[in-house]
C-alpha cells in the first residue's frame, strides 16, 4: 500500500499499527540497534510510483523503517512524503545487479552499494522476516 504519509493522523497510524505493527519500542531499538536504514538510491520503480516519482526534480532516496509484522519505505518528494507500506509475509526480495523489492505488482529497484551499513542493515531486515514467518508458521517453516 503506497499512502501520504506528510502528516501523520490518527487514522493513519492506526493503520500502519493494524498493518505491520506499532513503532519499536526504545529499549529494543537500544538492544538490537538501529531499526532505519541509510538513503538508499532508487533506480527504477513500477507503474504504482510512476505519478509521484515523476514529479521528483532529480534522484529519488528511500529509507527503510522495520515494524515487528513489516516494512516501511519512506520517500520525500519536494514536499511531501510518501510511505510505501509492506507486510513481511508479502515482501520478496531479490539481489542481483540492484536490489528489487516485490510486493505483489508493486516492484522497486535500489542501486546497490558495497556499502557496510547498508548491507548490515538489510542482512537484519531479511533476519527478521524470517524469525517473523518462523513465528507466524509462514511460508518454508
Amino acid at each position: 500500500m503506497f499512502i501520504d504519509s506528510t502528516y501523520m493522523t490518527r487514522e493513519v497510524k492506526e493503520l500502519l499499527n493494524d498493518m505491520i505493527g506499532p513503532p519499536i519500542a526504545l529499549l529494543e531499538r537500544l538492544s538490537k540497534g538501529s531499526i532505519g536504514s541509510q538513503r538508499m538510491i532508487v533506480d527504477d520503480f513500477s507503474e504504482v510510483f510512476k505519478p509521484v516519482f515523476e514529479k521528483a526534480p532529480g534522484l529519488i532516496y528511500t529509507n527503510i523503517e522495520l515494524r515487528p509484522r513489516g516494512v516501511l519505505f519512506h520517500f520525500n518528494i519536494k514536499y511531501t512524503r510518501y510511505t510505501w507500506i509492506i507486510p513481511f509475509h508479502k515482501l520478496v526480495f531479490i539481489s542481483g545487479d540492484s536490489i528489487t523489492i516485490h510486493s505483489g505488482e508493486d516492484k522497486l529497484y535500489i542501486r546497490k552499494e558495497n556499502n557496510a551499513a547498508h548491507q548490515k542493515f538489510l542482512r537484519k531486515l531479511l533476519d527478521r522476516k524470517a524469525d517473523y514467518l518462523k513465528e507466524a508458521g509462514g511460508p518454508n517453516y
